[in-house]
C-alpha cells in the first residue's frame, strides 16, 4: 500500500512527544508498504525527528508552521488553521497514495484527510486520539457559538466521510458512534507499551544509578511522566504532596516530568509554597524515559474532573505498564476497569488528593503488594498492548479500507 498519513503532531524517538505516528509509520515501511507523512513542526522538534523518520525510511514532509503547548487556545486555533491550509495543498499535489490515514488531534487534521482523500478518490481512514470537539467544549477551548458550531459541523462531516474510524480506547468508540458511525467501521487500537524499550534488564540496571543521582535512594517514588496541560489536572498532585508535608512524611516524593503550558506555574506553586514532596523535572527523550520509570516505584496518571477526558488512552499509563510499575489513576473508566481486572493498580478519589498520597504511603509500606502489581502490569504490557501487535491492528485496518473500496470499484 502507499499510505500517506496525516498528523500534525510528530516526534521521533529522540523527541519528547508521542511516538504512535513514527512507531507505526515505521513498521508499515518494514512490512513493505510506502509512507508519505504530512506534519507540522513544535517549538521543542529537532531535526532529529525528521533524520530518524526518513532513516526508518518514512518520506516526510514537514510544514513551516510551529506548534507550541504554551500557546494560547486563540493562537492555538490559528496555528491549526495554517496547518490545514499548507497540508490539504501538499497532499493534494503528491501522487495518489492508496489510502490517506489522519490522526487527530486536533480535529483539523480529520478535515484534511476527508479533502485529499476525496481528491484522490482513495479511503479515508480517521484515527481519534482525543475526542474532538466534546474535549475541546468540555474544557472551554471553544469559546464562541459559531467556534462551538463549526466544529461540531466538521466533527459531523468528518465521521461521515470516513471509511474507517480507529478510536484509542473503548469509552471513545462508544462516543464515535453517537456521530452516526456505524460500528462496523469502528476500531479500537490504543496507545501501545514499548515492550521492548521499557523494563528491559538494562533499564532495570539504571535504578540505583539514577535514583542516587536524583537523590530518591531512600525515598518511595511517585512519576507522572508527560504533558502538563490543563487537561492532567496536575494541580492535584501538588495537594497531595502538601498533604504529605503536613503529615510530616519526609519519606515519599511525588515526581513530574515533562513539559506543557503550565509547566512554570506548577514550578512556581511548588516553589512559593515550599512543597518538599513534589519536584518537578525538565522533559527528557523518548529513549530516556524508560529509565526514569525503572528509577521510580509507582506510576501516576491524573486527568481533570471534566466531561470525557477520563476516556484517554494517555503514553504514560502504557508506559508504566510496560515498565511493570503499578499505577494509580484519579479517574473511571476503561483504564481503570483493567487495572483493578488485572490487580496492577489503584484508583484514588478525584475529589481527594490525600487520598493518592494515603495510597502511597500503604503501597510503600507493603512491598509485596506493590511487587504484585508490579508483576501484573508488566503482563498486562506484553499480553495486550505490545506495539508491534498494535501496529498490526493498525495497518489491517488500512488494508481493510483498501481491499473494500477495490472492490466497490470492480463492480463485485
Amino acid at each position: 500500500m502507499r499510505v500517506l498519513y496525516i498528523v500534525q503532531h510528530f516526534s521521533g524517538p529522540s523527541g519528547t512527544g508521542s511516538s504512535r505516528a513514527y512507531e507505526h509509520a515505521r513498521r508499515l515501511v518494514v512490512a513493505g508498504h510506502s509512507v508519505t507523512l504530512l506534519c507540522g513542526r513544535t517549538d521543542r522538534g529537532s531535526d532529529s525527528d525528521e533524520s530518524e523518520a526518513r532513516a526508518a525510511g518514512i518520506d516526510v514532509r514537514r510544514a513551516p508552521t510551529v506548534y507550541a503547548q504554551g500557546m494560547s487556545y486563540t493562537r492555538r486555533l490559528v496555528v491549526f488553521g495554517q496547518y490545514m491550509r499548507w497540508a490539504v495543498r501538499e497532499g493534494r499535489s503528491i501522487d495518489r497514495p492508496d489510502v490517506v490515514l489522519a490522526s487527530s488531534t486536533p480535529l483539523t487534521v480529520g478535515e484534511i484527510g476527508r479533502q485529499v482523500a476525496r481528491h484522490h478518490n482513495v479511503p479515508f481512514v480517521f484515527e481519534v486520539r482525543d475526542l474532538w470537539p466534546e474535549v475541546a467544549n468540555s474544557l472551554g477551548a471553544l469559546r464562541t457559538p459559531i467556534l462551538r458550531w463549526m466544529a461540531h459541523r466538521m466533527a459531523r462531516r468528518v465521521y461521515l466521510a470516513a471509511d474507517r474510524v480507529i478510536a484509542l480506547s473503548p469509552d471513545m468508540a462508544g462516543v464515535i458512534a453517537t456521530w452516526g458511525v456505524d460500528a462496523a467501521r469502528i476500531t479500537v487500537v490504543p496507545n501501545a507499551s514499548d515492550v521492548d524499550l521499557f523494563g528491559t534488564p538494562e533499564t532495570q540496571e539504571q535504578r540505583a544509578d539514577m535514583r542516587s543521582r536524583l537523590g530518591w535512594s531512600d525515598l518511595f517514588v511517585a512519576l507522572h511522566a508527560g504533558a502538563m496541560g490543563r487537561a492532567n489536572g496536575l494541580e492535584y498532585l501538588l495537594e497531595a504532596g502538601a498533604w504529605l508535608d503536613r503529615q510530616g512524611e519526609r519519606g515519599v516524593r511525588i515526581a513530574l516530568l515533562g513539559d506543557g503550558a503550565l509547566r512554570s506555574r506548577l514550578a512556581e506553586r511548588i516553589m512559593v509554597q515550599g512543597i518538599r514532596s513534589v519536584e518537578i523535572h525538565p522533559p527528557v527523550s523518548r529513549l530516556e524515559v524508560p529509565g526514569w520509570f525503572a528509577a521510580a516505584d509507582v506510576a501516576v496518571v491524573t486527568v481533570l474532573d471534566r466531561p470525557f477526558l477520563a476516556m484517554n488512552s494517555a503514553n504514560k499509563f502504557f508506559d508504566a505498564l510496560a515498565s511493570g510499575r503499578p499505577v494509580l489513576l484519579n479517574y473511571a473508566g476503561w483504564q481503570t476497569d483493567l487495572v483493578r481486572e488485572a490487580g496492577a493498580g489503584l484508583t484514588v478519589d478525584f475529589r481527594d488528593p490525600s487520598s493518592l498520597a494515603r495510597s502511597l504511603l500503604a503501597l510503600r509500606d507493603d512491598p509485596a503488594r506493590c511487587a504484585s502489581m508490579a508483576r501484573a502490569a508488566r503482563s498486562l504490557a506484553e499480553e495486550r498492548f505490545d506495539r508491534s501487535k498494535l501496529a498490526r491492528d493498525v495497518e489491517n485496518v488500512l488494508a481493510s479500507a483498501v481491499l473494500d473500496a477495490s472492490v466497490a470499484r470492480s463492480g463485485r
